[in-house]
């Protein structure tokens, strides 16, 4: 939610309406990258854990190119202000699909073929 205070930002005041936004941002985004990196290591095998690492990053810092090439061209067509404002609600309302997908039922991983 903090996301959807950056482009109703104004030119005369952006500091304190950016800085509380930004610094929950920052906090979860530090809670998420432990968690998720905590728990990855807890449930993939040592010896996979290195191509575990590399695809997970591949995934989420291969995206970061692609997204600032659809922004652009976003805020070329409808303006800066807009566009972030379609991408702070992106960002906030992202965790939807988990919600209404079959992963939030899911209890136990299934073993894997050389781990049976």
């Amino acid at each position: 939610m903090p996301l959807l205070l950056v482009p109703l930002t104004t030119p005369e005041h952006p500091i304190p309406l950016l800085l509380g936004p930004l610094t929950v941002e920052a906090f979860a985004i530090v809670l998420f990258n432990v968690t998720g990196i905590s728990y990855v290591q807890s449930v993939v095998p040592d010896r996979m854990l290195g191509r575990m690492t590399a695809s997970r990053r591949f995934v989420v810092w291969g995206t970061i190119p692609i997204g600032s090439v659809i922004g652009g061209a976003l805020a070329s067509a409808i303006g800066l202000r807009e566009t972030l404002l379609v991408g702070a609600t992106g960002a906030t309302f992202c965790f939807l699909w988990l919600v209404f997908s079959p992963f939030r039922t899911i209890r136990a991983a299934p073993a894997l073929e050389g781990d049976a």
